[in-house]
């Protein structure tokens, strides 16, 4: 593959990642003591002792960089914690991408519950449906009394205006 689709991620790890995703396009790539992290257009791909694994960018609900520590963290689908002694280009293109993939979002208040609703595309797939979620700002369940019946209702609406 050539040294521009590998965006210089060492060959060793680019191979290693091709075998889980055909023809990786690296647009950036950063690491740390045994860690390697890849940001592709769509998916963000970790390698660690365990080898590599792959997140879309649409699954990341939460992401942080901590410049002075070099702890780059992110919850979803996944919930990740690394720390990158060099990131390159990594925390750009993590809110960049992440901030792409959302297509709608608003924050509502359901009962006491402030509840933060999206629709996400996945950015590898744009044939994909979109992919909606509601979830507490403060971590609260929201199989509360009216609060689950708020939310679904809120959901319907806007998928019914985008969808």
């Amino acid at each position: 593959m050539p040294w521009n689709a590998r965006g210089g991620l060492p060959k060793d790890a680019y191979d290693e990642l091709a075998q889980l995703l055909p023809k990786p396009l690296v647009l950036a790539w950063g690491r740390g003591e045994d860690v390697l992290v890849a940001g592709l257009p769509g998916h963000i791909a970790i390698r660690d002792a365990q080898g590599w694994r792959v997140v879309g960018w649409h699954q990341v609900d939460l992401a942080r960089w901590d410049g002075e520590s070099g702890v780059l963290s992110w919850a979803g689908q996944t919930n990740e914690r690394v720390t990158l002694t060099e990131p390159g280009r990594i925390p750009m293109l993590l809110k960049d991408r992440v901030e792409a993939s959302i297509l709608v979002s608003e924050r509502i208040k359901a009962g006491a519950v402030h509840v933060q609703l999206s629709g996400r595309r996945d950015l590898a797939n744009p044939e994909a449906p979109l992919v909606w979620s509601a979830s507490a700002a403060d971590g609260r369940s929201l199989d509360r009394p009216g609060v689950r019946e708020a939310v679904d209702r809120r959901l319907a609406e806007l998928k019914a205006d985008v969808e």
